[in-house]
């Protein structure tokens, strides 16, 4: 599935960060080393992907993991943050528990829990509408079809219906933004404001190099 560690999210001038659907930790990782954010949450709804996850970033205070259902973590982080801080959200909860070895994707009963998209949504819509957030969200190819540089979904995937593979509220959800579609790995979703120019831009090579000769310090001191 995708993830926000090969792009540069310091464009996106947002002071907070917001993730639905830990999973390994990769993009928060990455958000925390390079969007610049003095606050970084993330919910998880897998117990046991939340608590190694919570082992993970136990020494960054500016991290919290919520082992919760995402629509519940974002009624309980977002009352506290005005519409004046903007927030880049990255909205990739589903299949809770995907990360572990023995998930198996045909076993998944679609529900609100296990592709929460449509009530995250109409939830900060109904808190944030006005407010400069920019929202990712990921594997856009579970919910339409499209060029994605790494394939369409198999038919009957995860036994995800019809009826959820349909994007088409977000445009009543969001008549004043501006709404674009990244067909990079398994596909994008952008939600931002109208003068926003930020786009998943990959992070430099020299970046690149310099997060492999930092993580490689990091293996030899442990």
């Amino acid at each position: 599935m995708g993830t926000l560690r090969k792009y540069d999210l310091k464009s996106a001038g947002c002071d907070v960060f917001f993730e639905t659907g830990t999973g390994l930790g990769h993009s928060l990782k990455h958000a925390l080393d390079n969007g610049k954010f003095r606050k970084l949450y993330s919910s998880e709804i897998h117990e046991p992907t939340a608590l190694r996850a919570q082992k993970l970033f136990s020494k960054n205070g500016s991290v919290k993991i919520i082992n919760a259902d995402s629509l519940s973590a974002l009624k309980e982080v977002l009352v506290g943050i005005p519409l004046s801080t903007p927030i880049l959200f990255f909205l990739d909860a589903h299949f809770p528990g995907e990360v572990e070895n023995n998930f198996n994707y045909s076993s998944n009963v679609p529900s609100n829990q296990s592709m929460p998209l449509k009530d995250e949504l109409i939830f900060i819509s109904s808190l944030r509408k006005d407010a400069g957030d920019i929202v990712i969200i990921d594997d856009l190819n579970l919910y339409e079809d499209g060029p994605f540089a790494n394939g369409a979904i198999e038919v009957n995937f995860a036994n995800i219906p019809d009826s959820l593979r349909d994007l088409s509220f977000i445009y009543e959800l969001y008549p004043q933004k501006k709404i674009e579609r990244d067909y990079q790995d398994e596909g994008y979703l952008i939600i931002k404001p109208n003068n926003s120019l930020f786009e998943l831009k990959k992070v430099s090579q020299f970046y690149r190099f310099k997060r492999n000769i930092k993580k490689n310090i990091t293996r030899f001191f442990k």
